[in-house]
């Protein structure tokens, strides 16, 4: 997929209620790594905090926020 020149590499950070477990943050990490555009997903389970680095250009926060949403955490 061609990209132009103002494709901007962003990192979103979101605190997710309900993860509590690896199994819990292996199911976030894959949802939000199987979007289009994401380049990298680091999950603290200690802090409950979600990072996705993603490219605007193919992906928004939104999304991400509601592919979590949609495995069936919250999203704070």
């Amino acid at each position: 997929m061609f990209h132009s020149s103002k494709d901007e590499i962003k990192t979103v950070e979101f605190k997710v209620h309900g993860m509590t477990c690896s199994h819990c943050t292996n199911r976030v990490k894959k949802v939000i790594k199987d979007l289009s555009g994401v380049k990298k997903v680091s999950i603290s389970l200690d802090s409950v905090m979600v990072s996705a680095m993603y490219s605007q250009n193919d992906v928004d926060m939104n999304t991400i926020k509601d592919a979590i949403v949609n495995a069936g955490y919250e999203v704070l």
